[in-house]
């Protein structure tokens, strides 16, 4: 591992009169995974806003990085697992939660992994942040988050936050395929405080349930 680049961010997340800081350990040279992007930080903020509801909830967190909303809905008292393929995001993640003080699991998962699925435990709430960037993985994905809110406790949601990008346009039918449904649109600047520094207008956080 690079050691060169390797350093301690500190992020200020907010919600009313709530404050967080809280840390991750970031090496963008080894991984692009293993550094905190705009859409972690929204999420991040999503996760604070859910405080009062997340306290001994089971929350699962896909393509983790170094797992800002994952840190933030264990500071807010859930049980929370991190998940990730890359093994520098992995690293990253146990060092978030060390850093932190928290106690989370961090496991490696593959989407589509149906063995390793059945293995992790049965969320509340699934998330993910800037997910959905490569058309070639959505699939998987959905496939991957379909499975673990039928697997999950009643009225489980998925929650990702990412930038709008070309490839999205074939979003609605996938989610029909995979039996998904959409049942919010956040804008960022519904979710940040009015003094945060906002990120680009593209950048919105959205719910997904199954198609009862």
């Amino acid at each position: 591992m690079s050691e060169r680049l390797v350093r301690v961010a500190q992020h200020v997340v907010r919600c009313g009169s709530t404050n967080l800081r809280v840390h991750t350990e970031e090496n963008a040279e080894e991984s692009y995974a293993a550094y905190t992007w705009p859409c972690a930080r929204l999420l991040a903020h999503w996760v604070l806003s859910e405080l009062a509801c997340l306290a001994g909830k089971t929350v699962l967190e896909l393509g983790a990085g170094t797992a800002l909303p994952g840190l933030v809905a264990a500071f807010c008292g859930a049980r929370v697992t991190l998940t990730d393929l890359d093994d520098a995001a992995l690293r990253a993640a146990r060092a978030g939660v060390k850093l932190n003080g928290l106690s989370c699991a961090c496991v490696p998962l593959g989407w589509g992994d149906w063995a390793a699925l059945a293995a992790l435990p049965s969320a509340d709430l699934v998330l993910g942040s800037d997910v959905l960037y490569d058309s070639g993985h959505f699939d998987l994905l959905l496939a991957t988050v379909a499975e673990l809110l039928r697997r999950g406790k009643p009225g489980a949601r998925f929650v990702t936050a990412y930038q709008h990008r070309s490839c999205h346009a074939s979003l609605p039918s996938r989610l029909e395929r995979f039996s998904l449904r959409c049942v919010a649109v956040l804008p960022a600047a519904a979710v940040l405080p009015e003094d945060a520094e906002q990120p680009l207008e593209t950048i919105e956080v959205v719910l997904l349930q199954l198609t009862e």
